[in-house]
């Protein structure tokens, strides 16, 4: 069996789903269930943020950046132990001259805003998929859904791309909202003694996450390409059988054909269920 392009995307777990709207046309309940579903998840991860900034207040920020040496060294909450902190351990994404609460402010605003243009660009697509559908209601399904995906693959994929940078950068603003709300606890932790190794397992903690849902997203990847391969099989036993179905062996599968004249549904003749009686009255019947 070649390898083409499609099957070699497949075979790569998370990335075959995305190779299934660049390389393939889903067909209309699959496209409409995705949206629903990228809908759902961007409106429920935008209200999380949303809400995010009311958890700290200004003083709050203001207090924590003076702890951590921003503006500058003068504040007489300034603790050189914490600056140095920061600088070699709690920074992480963002540059050293910005603050932790710019870094929380920033990464919550990034991420409300792709929470909100992937809500906003699933609606639309929602209001097109309809007009498109009663607009070319007399195509064949599959002509229909080979032209809808042949530009709208690249808005999924954009959508797809913001959801999933935007939920990295709703973590991250998580990890700095905690830096916020407990500064010394992030350098010391219960014991001075402990430096800046105390509040790493807490990071990794946040980090794991979303590695938990790239692990079930690489088994439900393994799942696709399974069916894809045996999708294959069958339609290669299909060609080579002719263009028809290869038939089941007597007794195994299910009888899918529709019942024909003096057959019955159980794939039985009137014949074979009446036995002599049936024989003797047929001319009767017929005559």
């Amino acid at each position: 069996m070649a390898w083409g392009p499609m099957r070699i995307a497949m075979a790569l777990p998370l990335i075959n789903f995305l190779a299934q709207f660049l390389l393939a046309n889903p067909d209309y309940e699959a496209t409409t269930a995705l949206l629903s579903t990228l809908g759902l998840i961007s409106a429920l991860l935008l209200a999380v943020v949303l809400a995010l900034p009311g958890t700290v207040s200004y003083d709050e920020l203001v207090a924590a950046d003076a702890r951590f040496g921003y503006p500058d060294d003068t504040s007489p909450t300034y603790s050189a132990e914490a600056a140095a902190w920061w600088r070699a351990h709690g920074k992480k994404a963002v540059e050293e001259r910005h603050s932790p609460g710019f870094a929380f402010g920033a990464l919550a605003t990034v991420s409300g805003w792709l929470l909100t243009v992937s809500l906003l660009t699933v609606v639309v697509q929602y209001m097109y998929l309809g007009c498109a559908k009663s607009i070319a209601e007399r195509l064949d399904p599959h002509v229909f859904m080979r032209l809808y995906h042949k530009w709208n693959r690249w808005v999924f994929i954009a959508v797809f791309s913001s959801i999933v940078i935007g939920t990295g950068c709703f973590f991250m603003s998580m990890y700095y909202m905690v830096i916020v709300k407990w500064p010394d606890y992030a350098v010391y932790g219960p014991g001075k003694q402990y430096g800046g190794q105390v509040y790493r397992p807490l990071y990794l903690f946040v980090i794991a996450i979303p590695v938990f849902v790239g692990i079930a997203g690489l088994f439900a990847g393994l799942s696709q390409y399974e069916l894809y391969a045996e999708s294959l099989k069958v339609n290669n036993a299909v060609a080579d059988d002719g263009g028809s179905p290869k038939q089941q062996p007597e007794g195994k599968g299910v009888d899918t054909a529709a019942p024909s004249i003096g057959r019955s549904s159980s794939g039985r003749s009137e014949d074979e269920g009446m036995g002599k009686e049936g024989l003797r009255l047929r001319p009767q019947l017929d005559g």
